[in-house]
């Protein structure tokens, strides 16, 4: 028989989990090294917490095994960026299908649901982010600024600078945020993105391709491909290319 206390401590308990959630700290969350890649579908928890605009952040490394399926489905509240690392995948959305490589990103709104197939003979390896906002979800919203997409990498227009280039995804809202904007940025060898500077957004630097130094705050990180980095919201933060060879990376912020 439950006593008062304990169906107290069921009542309290889900806010007391909501409340030991932490802040996702400034730093390096590296891309995990998955066992039986070829023969079996994986999915490990890279970084996850709360955010200065997010009460959920979360992003996982996914690991999709040659000729195997999965389905991603989005809650009533959090939205998905799916991007693509390594492979190709077979991505369907409603009644239209996608083939999409490395580089390539797909977003889902709230309720969403899509069907991921690696066809291939070589593992297809995904980055999942998973997102809501500390303010109430505005489908309206969402579905005004365009609803749920997808890029393919090849479709995308490179403009070239003197450092490397950029290649911009979007620059809108969601039903979750206000703007969220996301571009790729090439760099040259031993060239850096820019002076060192903060702003109010936090921002998520995922490396794509080469190596980086990332300085935040008074540390200085060394990333390679499929690692995470996070600056959080007015810290001071810079990039470099210190790898051989050009280097390509996913900056992303929100509000």
């Amino acid at each position: 028989m439950m006593t008062s206390k304990s169906i107290l401590w069921i009542i309290i308990f889900p806010l007391f989990a909501q409340a030991q959630e932490k802040n996702v700290t400034a730093g390096i969350y590296p891309w995990p090294i998955f066992k039986g890649s070829t023969t079996k579908n994986d999915n490990v928890v890279m970084l996850s917490g709360t955010a200065n605009d997010l009460s959920f952040l979360e992003v996982s490394a996914v690991n999709l095994a040659p000729g195997k399926k999965s389905i991603i489905q989005s809650s009533d509240t959090e939205e998905h960026l799916l991007l693509v690392k390594e492979g190709v995948v077979s991505f369907i959305l409603n009644d239209s299908t996608f083939s999409l490589g490395k580089g390539s990103v797909a977003m889902l709104m709230p309720t969403e649901k899509c069907s991921l197939q690696n066809k291939g003979t070589t593992p297809c390896q995904i980055h999942l982010m998973k997102y809501t906002s500390r303010e109430p979800v505005d489908l309206a919203r969402g579905k005004a600024a365009g609803g749920s997409l997808v890029i393919d990498w090849n479709n995308l227009n490179f403009r070239p600078h003197e450092r490397g280039g950029v290649r911009p995804y979007f620059d809108r809202a969601t039903a979750n945020t206000k703007k969220f904007e996301m571009h790729v940025t090439t760099l040259k060898e031993n060239f850096n993105s820019h002076d060192a500077h903060k702003h109010p957004a936090e921002e998520i630097i995922l490396v794509l391709e080469g190596k980086v130094e990332m300085m935040i705050g008074e540390k200085s990180y060394q990333a390679n491909a499929g690692d995470v980095l996070f600056a959080p919201t007015n810290v001071l933060h810079g990039l470099k290319n210190n790898g051989s060879g050009q280097c390509s990376y996913f900056a992303y912020q929100w509000e």
